[in-house]
């Protein structure tokens, strides 16, 4: 008998990690363009929102202020020039086609405004009227 005793260890070989490699990397390449397309498009609805929630808030301000706010949509920001805090908000997924200004008065707009943009590659229509701004997806 030998005063070494050889034990064979318990592992994977070389194949089969290859195939457990190969198998992670094809279900990789299959599931992270749906997510990365998934976070894309939740940016950019978050985005809008963001739009929406900028032209409150400049209806808001000119309430408050009793003054009118101003408003320039293009390309891909926007300018709020106030009385005395002018602010941009810069777009990543948002560009809007026309170069468009907007004077919001403290009681509101005075006539309805249509803006179109391109997010994403798609066409959408910004409707802004006297209290409410509102996308729809045009096809």
């Amino acid at each position: 008998m030998s005063l070494y005793r050889y034990n064979k260890l318990n592992g994977f070989t070389l194949i089969e990690l290859l195939i457990v490699m190969t198998i992670l990397a094809l279900t990789l390449a299959l599931v992270i363009p749906f997510s990365v397309k998934q976070v894309d498009n939740s940016l950019a609805r978050s985005e809008r929102q963001m739009v929406v929630l900028m032209l409150n808030r400049s209806a808001d301000l000119s309430l408050l202020r009793s003054a009118p706010v101003r408003l320039k949509l293009a390309g891909r920001k926007i300018s709020e020039h106030a009385v005395e805090t002018p602010r941009e908000l810069a777009l990543d997924f948002i560009s809007f086609t026309t170069e468009t200004e907007l004077t919001i008065r403290p009681l509101g707009l005075i006539n309805p405004v249509q803006i179109e943009a391109v997010i994403d590659g798609q066409y959408w229509l910004l409707k802004v009227e006297n209290d409410k701004a509102i996308w729809t997806h045009l096809n």
